[in-house]
């Protein structure tokens, strides 16, 4: 048991209890996060300094919201296997880990928005990630999406031009309409749009948030959230939002409405006003 694999582990206790598509993407995310950190491959790896040393490696990559809901999945299969004779001890019965809270995103509002189109960048790779970063406000696409996007991506439903696809990240299908501002900017490149590192990407974009006077930090993410929120703003269902975006449970998307507020403005506007 010392030498089995854990990931082979944690697929094998999906299994068992017939996980659903939004499970089945958290244990996807520990594995590759496993994965990454290298030292907790087999259940003789479980010990309590790995554990440790691990949590020092997510806080790395992850908030603090993120790093406790990671801890936990892993908690859940060590206490599992713990129970099924397969490791000795379980660290996290001496480590409890930090639960942290999660950030409101950073998004941009249609004025906001409306003021990066306008802007009239003098560099040509600038111009670009305009481009790019408009292109992803109106889809809602992930950088990784965005960076594989070609032709094939667009369909047709209901006599409408739209995007539909798999997410690269959770293979999670999506389909949002393809509106005329993002389709003006697949024609504009002959619908190879423009390549360039997510690093660079973000760089770029602190350029462009100051050359427009926004004091936000934007990166990639925050295109996206712009996406959910603009949706969102414009009274698109959850259902439909969660849709758009790929998201594996309509929990992931209900987190911006309430973040939002939206629903507590919508209610004491229609009591109150």
């Amino acid at each position: 048991s010392a030498t089995l694999l854990l990931r082979d582990f944690i697929y094998e206790e999906l299994r068992k209890i017939d996980a659903s598509a939004g499970i089945i993407q958290q244990y996807n995310s520990l594995v590759f996060r496993l994965d990454e950190f290298g030292k907790i491959k087999t259940f003789a790896d479980i010990t309590l300094n790995n554990i440790l040393e691990l949590d020092i490696f997510l806080r790395k990559y992850l908030n603090s919201a993120t790093r406790y809901k990671r801890h936990i999945a892993l908690k859940r299969m060590i206490t599992s296997a713990h129970r099924q004779n397969l490791c000795k001890d379980n660290p996290y019965d001496t480590f409890k880990p930090e639960k942290g809270h999660s950030k409101q995103p950073i998004f941009l509002t249609e004025d906001e928005v409306q003021k990066i189109i306008d802007w009239q960048p003098t560099n040509d790779k600038i111009e670009k990630v305009k481009d790019l970063f408009i292109f992803q406000a109106f889809t809602g696409l992930a950088f990784i999406d965005l960076s594989h996007f070609n032709r094939d991506y667009i369909s047709e439903v209901s006599g409408k031009k739209v995007i539909l696809s798999n997410r690269q990240k959770t293979e999670q299908c999506y389909v949002t309409l393809l509106l005329p501002i993002a389709e003006a900017i697949l024609k504009k490149y002959d619908y190879l749009l423009p390549k360039i590192s997510n690093q660079k990407y973000n760089d770029y974009l602190k350029l462009i948030a100051a050359g427009v006077g926004l004091n936000k930090n934007i990166t990639s993410h925050t295109a996206r959230h712009t996406f959910a929120t603009y949706l969102i703003n414009k009274g698109v269902p959850i259902e439909s939002v969660s849709k758009a975006l790929g998201h594996a449970n309509i929990g992931m998307t209900e987190h911006y409405a309430k973040l939002l507020g939206k629903k507590v403005v919508d209610d004491m506007s229609r009591l109150l006003l």
